[in-house]
């Protein structure tokens, strides 16, 4: 490959609002090192990084000692040093299709990989601000939700809020969007997402629902696992109207049980690992004996302790100084689903 530092040729560019909304299903390739990637990165985009971690770590100690130059001749060389290697890494990319490729901010790195797809003949284009401009779109939807008509489920553990919102109709369901289920074994057989994934996700939750209506969310607190609900939302969830869902305590801890797949001895560890987290918060012998209870198979004792000695203790205080619009009982979930689907057409009357 020509050492070709300016690039001066003429290439097509995209803007972020096309490629968010996406109507000609374009492949997007992110050239940026796997650990920018791994931060934050459009959805459904494929990394093919331009340079691995390390090489991408000296490249940038070089730009900051030598400048530029150096650091692009650096760039080249890891390049060219297995030509035939790099050019194979889009040989699965169809040319029938447009692709868009992105880096950090529609720098080089982009520049670069368009206009070689360019000159092996693909339909590619570069898109304009990189990461850092799609970002941006993203945090401004963010900044403009407006939900009128918002309404948020509450209830104690075991309630099956999450189950619920998830056989209604225009729903935002946090939980699933956050990979994270909010509670101390919320990570146990999920996949938890970082917080700019899960911020997309929101914004295209939030799209996708009709606003004009009555939209459902689950009553959580600001932090879900390591991800935070944006400000704007959280804010409105605050103010909005509740309802709350009731159970008998011994459904709760089966469900607890089931939800959280404490019978399966894979989870075992991570189980013991979650209460072992918890040894600030309770005594050390407390934690001793739930821990005993999981290698023991006690899952409903396990269950039972969790929910009278810290879960409703921790919540209860906050569900006795709220005013709801409506009770209504879970212990059949779908008789709570039909009475929420119900109290949807008559809450806007």
């Amino acid at each position: 490959m020509k050492k070709d530092y300016h690039l001066n040729e003429t290439i097509k560019t995209v803007d972020v609002e096309s490629v968010y909304h996406n109507e000609n299903d374009d492949i997007v390739i992110d050239v940026r090192a796997p650990v920018e990637y791994d931060k934050g990165h459009i959805i459904n985009s494929i990394n093919i990084h331009m340079f691995d971690d390390e090489e991408r770590a000296v490249i940038g100690k070089l730009y900051k000692s030598f400048g530029q130059s150096v650091a692009l001749e650096k760039g080249y060389d890891y390049i060219q040093s297995d030509w035939q290697r790099f050019l194979s890494k889009f040989n699965f990319l169809p040319k029938k299709k447009r692709i868009i490729v992105t880096c950090a901010r529609g720098g080089l790195r982009s520049k670069t990989i368009t206009t070689l797809l360019d000159r092996l003949g693909f339909n590619v284009a570069q898109l304009k601000g990189g990461f850092q401009a799609y970002r941006k779109y993203v945090q401004q939807k963010l900044n403009r939700i407006n939900l009128p008509y918002l309404v948020v489920i509450d209830g104690l553990t075991g309630t099956s809020k999450t189950q619920v919102i998830s056989k209604l109709n225009n729903v935002i369901n946090l939980e699933y969007l956050a990979g994270h289920s909010g509670s101390v074994f919320g990570h146990i057989e999920k996949v938890p997402v970082k917080q700019k994934i899960f911020e997309e996700r929101l914004v295209r939750e939030i799209d996708a629902i009709n606003s004009n209506e009555v939209v459902y969310i689950e009553a959580e607190s600001r932090r879900i696992g390591k991800v935070e609900i944006p400000i704007t939302l959280f804010q409105q969830m605050q103010n909005s109207k509740k309802v709350l869902l009731t159970a008998k305590i011994h459904i709760r801890a089966r469900r607890m049980i089931k939800e959280y797949v404490f019978h399966n001895p894979k989870n075992q560890a991570d189980l013991a690992n979650a209460i072992y987290s918890l040894r600030h918060q309770i005594p050390e012998r407390t934690v001793e004996y739930l821990i005993e209870l999981i290698w023991e198979k006690k899952y409903y004792d396990l269950s039972m302790w969790f929910l009278t000695k810290y879960y409703d203790k921790k919540y209860l205080h906050n569900i006795n100084k709220s005013t709801y619009l409506k009770t209504i009982e879970s212990n059949n979930i779908t008789n709570a689903v039909n009475e929420l689907k119900q109290f949807s057409i008559t809450y806007k009357k």
